[in-house]
C-alpha cells in the first residue's frame, strides 16, 4: 500500500494547462455548449464507492424492469459498435492466450462499468458521475463520414453481467463528442459522453479519472462488455507497456464491443481511470490516454447539466 501511494504521488504530479487547438473543443448532438470546466492543480478527479442501494434506483430516475428471456439473446447480437469505414483501426485484439475472466459486477467499481446498447450496436462505458457515462467517440458519432447515433435508442445498464440488471437501465438525453472526431475522425480524439436521464451513480458509484505525468508501468485493469463472449462484464490484467502524448498500449486483450471501457487501476481507496479503450493490435491494444485536454473534457461533461 505505501509503494501504490508514493506511486500516486510521483505519478499524479500537477500537469501544466496549455491552449488547447480546435479539435479538442466538444460539440453536443442538440447544439449545446456546455460551460467548460475550470481545472487547476494536480488533474485528480476522485470517483465515488455509491451506496449499493438497490430500492433507491426508482426514485433515482432508473427503469428497474427485469429483462426478459425473450430481450437477453437479442442484446447479446447487437453487433459491437466500431469506428467508420475512414478509420484503419479495430477495438478487438487477443493477443496470444486469452487471459480474460468473466465478472459478477455487484460490487463497486465493477457495477459503474456499463453495458451501453444503441440501436442495433453495443459499447461499453463506465460512470463518472451521478448521470454522466464516458465511453468511446464511436460510441455516440459516426465520425466525420457519418452523423450521430439516434438519442432515442439508447439504453445504458450499469453493472450487466449477462442475465441481471441490478441497477436497472436508464435512457439518454444528450451525447458529446469532440471536434476531432465528429469532423475530422482522427483516432486521437475518438472518446465521448452519455447524460443520462437517471441519476443512478448515486447507487452504482462512479470511476475517479486522472492525467497521470507518466503511466509507464502503471497497473492496468480493463473490464468491459466483449462481442466474442458470453453477454457479461470480462476483466484483464496487465500493466502500460509505453506511452505518449495521446495513447497508452498494454497487453490487456478486449474485442469489439469493449470501445470505451475504462483502463484503471486500484490505488487502495481511488479506483482512477487515465486512459479510454479504443483501438487493439497487432502488438499491443491502446486506449486514448487521459492527458489534460482529455481530463477537461471529461470534467466539463460531467458538470453539464
Amino acid at each position: 500500500m505505501n509503494n501504490l501511494k508514493f506511486w500516486l504521488a510521483a505519478t499524479l504530479a500537477t500537469t501544466p494547462l496549455q491552449v488547447f487547438a480546435a479539435d479538442s473543443d466538444t460539440l453536443a448532438n442538440d447544439g449545446s455548449l456546455p460551460e467548460p470546466a475550470v481545472v487547476s492543480g494536480n488533474l485528480i478527479d476522485n470517483g465515488y464507492v455509491g451506496t449499493g442501494n438497490t430500492a433507491s434506483l426508482p426514485a433515482l430516475g432508473v427503469d428497474t424492469k427485469a429483462l426478459t428471456a425473450a430481450e437477453l439473446p437479442t442484446i447479446a447480437r447487437l453487433a459491437p459498435a466500431v469506428p467508420n469505414a475512414a478509420v484503419n483501426s479495430t477495438p478487438r485484439a487477443v493477443l496470444g492466450l486469452d487471459t480474460r475472466v468473466q465478472l459478477k459486477p455487484a460490487v463497486y467499481p465493477y457495477r459503474a462499468i456499463t453495458l451501453i446498447t444503441l440501436g442495433s450496436a453495443r459499447c461499453t462505458g463506465w460512470m463518472v458521475g451521478a448521470d454522466t457515462v464516458i465511453t468511446a467517440g464511436h460510441c455516440v458519432h459516426r465520425g466525420s463520414t457519418g452523423s450521430w447515433y439516434n438519442l432515442s435508442d439508447y439504453t445504458i445498464y450499469p453493472g450487466h453481467d449477462g442475465i441481471n440488471t441490478a441497477y436497472g437501465s436508464c435512457t439518454a438525453k444528450r451525447l458529446y463528442t469532440t471536434e476531432g472526431w465528429a469532423l475530422s475522425s482522427k483516432t486521437e480524439y475518438d472518446y465521448g459522453a452519455i447524460k443520462l436521464n437517471c441519476q443512478v451513480g448515486q447507487a452504482t458509484g462512479w470511476l475517479g479519472f486522472a492525467a497521470a505525468a507518466t503511466t509507464k508501468n502503471l497497473p492496468a485493469i480493463l473490464d468491459g462488455y466483449p462481442g466474442d463472449k458470453p453477454l457479461g462484464q470480462w476483466v484483464s490484467f496487465d500493466s502500460i507497456k509505453k506511452e505518449n502524448s495521446n495513447w497508452v498500449y498494454y497487453k490487456n486483450d478486449t474485442y469489439s464491443g469493449m470501445s470505451g471501457a475504462p483502463v484503471w487501476y486500484d490505488a487502495g481507496k481511488r479506483m482512477l481511470a487515465f486512459a479510454i479503450h479504443t483501438y487493439g493490435g497487432p502488438n499491443f491494444n491502446r486506449g486514448k490516454r487521459i492527458n489534460a485536454e482529455v481530463f477537461k473534457n471529461i470534467k466539463t461533461w460531467k458538470n453539464a447539466q
